[in-house]
């Protein structure tokens, strides 16, 4: 039966602890918005759908850092529902094809890459919620998640 050669193995502390740094667990947009309609499709309650996102959120945030386990703030949620909206809208406004159904309409994207309509309301003193609502595609089961 043969053996394997025996060899010293060399093993630079230095280069071990740069390589321990670089594994950072992370979550990208990319996995954020795969995960939009799995969501969808295991929570019937868009607030949960919410909560959910949020807590991937924080984690994406403060993996590397300390740990939270406080209650979630609402800037927190608000942030995961501008997201989920904002993955919902690429996934059914992206190519040409579903931006057709648009085209009467008075759309922008503000500044947080939502897709928003214009109305006649601009100079009203209201929010910009009102103003510009959201355009959501009224077949998503995220959006009859929200609607519900």
């Amino acid at each position: 039966m043969e053996q394997w050669p025996k060899s010293a193995v060399n093993i630079d502390e230095k280069e071990e602890e740069i390589e321990k740094r670089k594994s950072v667990i992370s979550a990208n947009n990319s996995d954020l918005e795969s995960i939009s309609l799995q969501l969808a499709r295991k929570f019937s309650r868009f607030s949960k759908m919410i909560r959910v996102m949020a807590w991937v959120l924080r984690f994406q945030a403060k993996a590397k850092d300390l740990r939270k386990y406080t209650e979630l703030k609402i800037e927190e949620l608000l942030n995961a529902q501008k997201i989920i909206f904002r993955v919902v809208q690429k996934e059914c406004y992206s190519n040409e094809e579903t931006r057709k159904n648009l085209r009467g309409l008075q759309v922008f994207e503000d500044e947080e890459g939502i897709l928003r309509l214009k109305s006649r309301l601009i100079n009203e003193e209201e929010s910009k919620y009102f103003i510009s609502p959201i355009i959501l595609p009224s077949k998503h089961l995220a959006v009859r998640r929200f609607i519900a």
